[in-house]
């Protein structure tokens, strides 16, 4: 069985559906140079001092499980092989009004399209390999692995 989304991740889904949609129709228009789609995600003020090691809030990472789930999981679930792969590039964080947070730009690619630049950066990069997770965060060559992810520890201050 799999394991439930988390609720937060799950809100975001209405949001990232209308984001990818776009994202797609500005991918048909401009293929070779697709300009992805932004969104402002906004988290709470108080998240901002409790960063993961990734340097993201936790609105931050909800959004992020909500795009690659929508692109992966739920194609997946029907049975098909995913059409796209995602690519999101965060802005700095910002004040609109009176809600802080970052902007959010997703890119699309059609899947499979980047496998050689992956193997140049399997080749290259040493958290690719790191399969136990035995790296180091602050070095980048710790690598996500279930039951100690990059969003499992929040930095304090």
């Amino acid at each position: 069985m799999p394991s439930p989304r988390d609720p937060l991740s799950v809100g975001y889904d209405e949001l990232v559906w209308r984001l990818l949609l776009r994202a797609v129709r500005n991918h048909k228009q401009n293929p070779k140079e697709p300009t992805g789609a932004e969104v402002f995600v906004q988290s709470p003020p108080r998240e901002f001092r409790a960063l993961d090691y990734g340097r993201r809030t936790a609105h931050e990472r909800a959004f992020t499980r909500s795009v690659y789930y929508i692109v992966f999981k739920v194609p997946r679930n029907e049975g098909v092989p995913p059409k796209w792969a995602a690519k999101i590039v965060w802005g700095p964080i910002t004040k609109r009004g009176s809600r802080w947070g970052r902007t959010a730009r997703v890119r699309l690619f059609r899947a499979g399209s980047g496998s050689r630049y992956v193997e140049k950066i399997m080749r290259r990069d040493p958290w690719s390999e790191d399969i136990e997770g035995l790296g180091s965060w602050r070095a980048g060559t710790r690598r996500s692995v279930p039951g100690d992810r990059i969003d499992s520890g929040r930095r304090s201050g």
